[in-house]
């Protein structure tokens, strides 16, 4: 819709940056960023726009995959490049990672559910109605505090809850304590 509409056409790109100022975090979401090793995966948002909102919050430098407003110079001309464009996508993101440790997804709406069904471990961060609803017919939701406590009971994937990234920050801590530089 976006590129059919052109919607994004002739807006500068200093002033996609400048949005960035005027984007609110989820509490915690700074010390998530600048604590743990952090690939950020959208279908919703730009690169260059997460880069500036994480740039004007952390000096770490944070993996982004997502969609590039593309330009003629200074302008954007209307058109992307399309990295992530469906929660499918984040999950063969997530697939193709190969990483050293497991992957944990962190997700907050009904997009995210794939990839956190892909993942090792998935995080539903927040209150999403949408998502929250499908817990017990679609996935297990269990609090993230109960990790490592619960044995899977159903045939149903296995999903943890943290109501926010202090939550998960804390977990994090408590089970990455070692080989953390590998």
């Amino acid at each position: 819709m976006l590129e059919t509409h052109r919607v994004l056409q002739g807006i500068p790109k200093k002033k996609v940056v400048a949005l960035a100022s005027t984007i609110d975090l989820r509490k915690g979401a700074v010390d998530a960023l600048n604590e743990l090793p952090l690939t950020v995966l959208s279908v919703n948002w730009f690169d260059n726009l997460i880069a500036a909102v994480i740039n004007n919050r952390t000096t770490k430098k944070v993996a982004i995959i997502a969609n590039h407003p593309l330009s003629n110079g200074d302008v954007l001309n209307g058109d992307l490049h399309r990295t992530c464009v469906t929660s499918y996508d984040k999950s063969w993101h997530i697939a193709m990672s190969n990483p050293i440790h497991p992957v944990i997804m962190v997700g907050d709406s009904l997009g995210d559910l794939h990839a956190l069904l892909s993942s090792d471990i998935g995080i539903v961060i927040g209150h999403s109605s949408s998502l929250l609803s499908l817990s017990n017919r679609v996935f297990q939701l269990v609090p993230l505090s109960d990790y490592g406590l619960f044995v899977e009971s159903s045939s149903l994937p296995l999903l943890y809850h943290a109501p926010n990234w202090d939550a998960i920050l804390s977990w994090y801590h408590l089970n990455n304590h070692e080989n953390e530089d590998d």
